[in-house]
């Protein structure tokens, strides 16, 4: 680590807390003497000093352990080093020069993937921009380092409504009373789901590259029939500069449903990335495709879908994002042909300790044109979801992260056979190679 890194480091320690750590006076005068100290080898001189510029400090312990994290790091001892700076994180979050000198060392220790996710909280949370510029290009330097990956994931799907299907035995269109078949109605059971996605990158000088990604994702539950299984892939050109990110590129999907062949997709996708600042990001989507149903082809068509996003850091530990979208589809029957409009919210936090919740909502409305058979109107769904995901930031099982939610689902429908509600559990592990 060059000198300039060190000094940084160290005078992190007391130039670059978050408010509610406050340090001034003597202490932050010390820094560059701290660093020098340091890098010299001589520690006990920068405990001594460091204790005294503290001294009467509420958060002293957390920027003595902050030290001791460094020093370890000077002697190469990196995993003693990971463990002290995750201690400070959990008991503060926020504490922005642990997150980095974690995500340094997690890099070392060839963990790309945990010190990816701490850069990137940094590059938009940071405390400073020349430390928001550290992280940055140290996420280029791991992106570039790393021209493939995969990732997977094995769930339980514990649901009140496996199959999305109508909590009523009976619906009225027309004037008259139809019977909902049982398959079409509520079924509650536990699915189990298993998948994973690779990709691989080709650089092509600084500011483009070509990446082809293809993820795989099975769902088996008790009735087979409700069994399904997606096959989707992409090869994106990607153009990326300080200001923003676009990537556009085919895209196409094979879907199975009850292991039979049942949709094939495939078109166009766009995804594009700014931020307005430090903290904000904005995300805009774009998706077309074309529909070909294996054997409802009067299903067959083409299908649109937008969506933008606008997050905001708070805070390392604290981000809050809404969303807006809308989907176009048309087919070959218009009590079919529908148009969607899809708006959420979120905020995500971890706590001291380590827990991180995330606490979502979203609304969705969908607009048939023609119709519905038997009646004299168009089908009419509002969809409202409220969820929350659990996991914990120090719990690992061999390697494998593990995560909890819970989505509550209720559509409104004007016709009554769509009409639903659905408690959704999901108990899952990832993890990426």
């Amino acid at each position: 680590m060059t000198r300039f890194a060190y000094t940084l480091a160290v005078a992190a320690l007391l130039s670059l807390f978050p408010p509610s750590f406050p340090v001034a006076g003597e202490a932050e005068a010390a820094g560059p003497a701290l660093a020098h100290l340091v890098a010299q080898g001589d520690f006990e001189e920068a405990r001594r000093l460091l204790r005294a510029g503290l001294e009467g400090q509420p958060a002293a312990p957390l920027h003595l352990a902050q030290l001791e994290g460094i020093i370890r790091q000077r002697q190469g001892r990196t995993s003693e080093a990971i463990d002290i700076f995750r201690a400070i994180l959990s008991a503060a979050p926020d504490f922005t020069p642990a997150r980095m000198e974690l995500a340094r060392a997690l890099r070392v220790s060839g963990d790309t993937e945990a010190a990816y996710h701490h850069f990137e909280i940094l590059s938009r949370a940071g405390d400073h921009p020349v430390l928001r510029q550290m992280a940055a290009t140290a996420m280029s330097a791991i992106a570039a380092d790393r021209p493939y990956g995969f990732s997977g994931h094995v769930a339980l799907l514990p649901s009140t409504n496996v199959n999305k299907g109508s909590g009523r035995t009976t619906f009225t269109a027309g004037g008259l009373e139809f019977v909902i078949d049982d398959d079409s109605r509520a079924a509650s059971g536990i699915g189990l789901a298993v998948g994973g996605d690779a990709f691989g990158r080709l650089q092509l000088g600084n500011a483009h590259a070509l990446t082809a990604a293809l993820g795989l994702d099975i769902r088996k539950y008790e009735n087979a029939d409700f069994d399904e299984a997606s096959l989707e892939g992409e090869l994106m050109l990607s153009h990326e500069t300080a200001a923003f990110r676009l990537d556009l590129g085919p895209t196409g999907a094979f879907h199975w449903q009850g292991w039979e062949p049942y949709l094939v997709q495939y078109g166009v996708a766009a995804r594009f990335a700014a931020p307005l600042s430090p903290r904000d990001l904005v995300t805009l989507s774009f998706e077309a495709l074309a529909q070909d149903y294996v054997d409802l082809d009067y299903r067959d068509g083409w299908r649109l879908t937008t969506a933008a996003s606008f997050q905001h850091a708070v805070s390392p530990s604290l981000s809050v994002w809404v969303s807006l979208g809308g989907t176009l589809e048309r087919t070959e029957r218009e009590h079919l042909d529908h148009s969607d409009v899809v708006a959420g919210l979120g905020v995500s936090k971890e706590w001291a300790g380590g827990l991180i919740t995330t606490l979502f909502g979203s609304y969705e409305y969908h607009g048939y044109l023609g119709n519905y058979p038997a009646t004299s109107a168009p089908r009419r769904d509002d969809k409202v979801a409220l969820g929350v995901t659990l996991s914990h930031r120090a719990i690992n099982l061999g390697g494998f992260t593990p995560q909890a939610s819970y989505q509550y689902s209720r559509q409104f429908s004007n016709v009554g056979f769509f009409d639903y509600d659905s408690h959704d559990l999901n108990l899952g592990l990832s993890k990426k190679f």
